[in-house]
């Protein structure tokens, strides 16, 4: 997220949650522009959010499975599999 956007979320937020006010105009004004913008853009925060929760489950499941004692030593198998790959490599003539 640029610098821009969590200004702009900074005072989206501050009005959500420290002053909340319902502001009124009529239909067909060019109020609807800035409550359509306004709209989207909490669409977004919501999908970011959305997204963030999504990941975060996910790498708490990947953290638990990575320290699994059997993934360990998958993982120490994989290391030695591509070091010795490595040195073949680096041995032969082609």
């Amino acid at each position: 997220m640029t610098q821009a956007q969590r200004d702009k979320l900074s005072i989206i937020q501050h009005y959500l949650y420290y002053n909340p006010t319902v502001l009124y105009a009529p239909n067909g004004t060019a109020a609807d522009k800035i409550i359509e913008k306004a709209n989207t853009t909490i669409a977004f925060v919501d999908l970011i959010s959305n997204y963030a929760t999504v990941w975060l489950n996910i790498s708490r499941r990947m953290h638990a499975y990575l320290h699994e004692e059997k993934t360990a030593r998958n993982l120490q198998l994989v290391k030695k599999e591509n070091m010795e790959f490595r040195h073949s490599r680096e041995n032969s003539s082609w």
